[in-house]
């Protein structure tokens, strides 16, 4: 068994078989994009298929990614439709009953009781898993953050 990357174990492969492979490789350069052309190689997408994904690329400004995508105005109005009338799911329900209440005291000194730290940290900047370390005592304080005791 093998950790991956060195080859077969124990498989002995004669002169004459290395030779083979190394002719058959050289001069020889594929990569990934060469690897999904040959994939798709008798695929072809019609002239006026392919014009109207080039024109829908330079009207968004999305050549290869969605970055930047500008929702139409129409759009963005069925989208706030469809939101306002929008109840509470069960996931936000089930986030604001399991969460939980800590207390801790601020860089300034003040004590403030906190409801649902991933979301409190999210919101102040702060890294969750650093905040609960302080918690539990691992660390002394972040950021000036530092756990209450009553003791």
């Amino acid at each position: 068994m093998t950790s991956g990357g060195e080859g077969s174990s124990g498989v002995i492969v004669s002169e004459e078989t290395r030779k083979k492979k190394s002719a058959k490789m050289k001069g020889r350069k594929i990569t990934w994009i060469d690897k999904i052309v040959k994939s798709r190689k008798n695929y072809k997408h019609s002239k006026e298929t392919i014009e109207k994904i080039l024109n829908t690329k330079r009207i968004n400004g999305t050549f290869g990614n969605h970055k930047g995508y500008k929702h139409t105005q129409e759009h963005k109005e069925r989208m706030s439709k469809i939101m306002k009338g929008r109840k509470i799911t069960w996931g936000d329900k089930i986030s604001e009953i399991k969460s939980k209440e800590y207390i801790m005291i601020n860089p300034k000194g003040e004590i403030i009781k906190i409801k649902n730290m991933n979301k409190f940290c999210r919101e102040n900047n702060l890294n969750s898993g650093n905040m609960f370390s302080v918690i539990k005592g691992i660390r002394k304080y972040h950021r000036g953050w530092t756990a209450y005791n009553n003791n």
